[in-house]
């Protein structure tokens, strides 16, 4: 088991015309092509396409589930690597 620790994400959500989130987070959830799956520190680098519905990023420390933020999307591409998530959507 991998100890987490103070480790966050480093969050970019981006859509044609303007940058929609960019922060750091504790976790984050995203509605993959195949199923909605859950990204936190020390993921595993992956690609993925994502479907409609919410992209849901816990702020790093959060205290409780009123601190996420919701960003609903139509569609788009995410690359995860080294606590790095940049995602491409479609609003």
């Amino acid at each position: 088991m991998i100890a987490m620790g103070d480790k966050s994400l480093t969050v970019k959500v981006l859509s044609a015309d303007s940058l929609l989130y960019d922060d750091k987070a504790g976790s984050v959830l995203l509605p993959g092509e195949v199923c909605p799956f859950e990204v936190l520190p020390s993921h595993a680098a992956m690609v993925s396409l994502l479907t409609g519905g919410e992209i849901v990023c816990t702020p790093a420390g959060a205290a409780d589930a009123s601190q996420r933020v919701r960003i609903k999307i139509k569609g788009g591409v995410v690359r995860i690597e080294n606590d790095n998530i940049l995602a491409c959507v479609e609003e």
